[in-house]
């Protein structure tokens, strides 16, 4: 995706769109489709930061494609033949680690919005199952 370096509202935009469309398909079972979705908010968004920008919507839609990626590989692993589960909880556990680090850089810069200031918490209560899994 090529931007206009001179509007930075573009690619949060752009991800926040693909990430919308994740979620809906998510929720009516196509994780497939719905992972292809946030991978692209996801490249959308590491684009926009490798070229610099580090405004709060950019860091913001990056935490939440790496959430939703987070979710989307739970649900698969639920599904999937025992011998792939672990790997899928693998990849489960290092999305989420990645959303919670940019939450709480989010959260150091005072840049949170309300109503994701119980994701940190939310996320970390995340990777400890992804953990117990794991531990089985």
């Amino acid at each position: 995706m090529q931007t206009n370096s001179n509007d930075w509202q573009a690619a949060p935009r752009l991800a926040r769109g693909y990430n919308q469309v994740g979620e809906l398909l998510l929720k009516v079972g196509d994780a497939t489709t719905a992972l292809d979705h946030f991978r692209r908010a996801l490249a959308v968004v590491e684009q926009a930061r490798s070229q610099g920008s580090t405004r709060h919507p950019t860091l913001r839609q990056l935490a939440l494609s790496y959430f939703h990626i987070g979710q989307t590989y739970a649900a698969m692993a639920a599904s999937a033949p025992t011998r792939q589960r672990p790997q899928h909880w693998r990849d489960v556990r290092h999305a989420y680690q990645r959303s919670l680090d940019l939450f709480l850089e989010l959260c150091q810069k005072g840049a949170l919005l309300p109503e994701q200031a119980d994701k940190p918490e939310q996320i970390t209560r995340a990777i400890a199952r992804c953990d117990a899994t794991l531990a089985k």
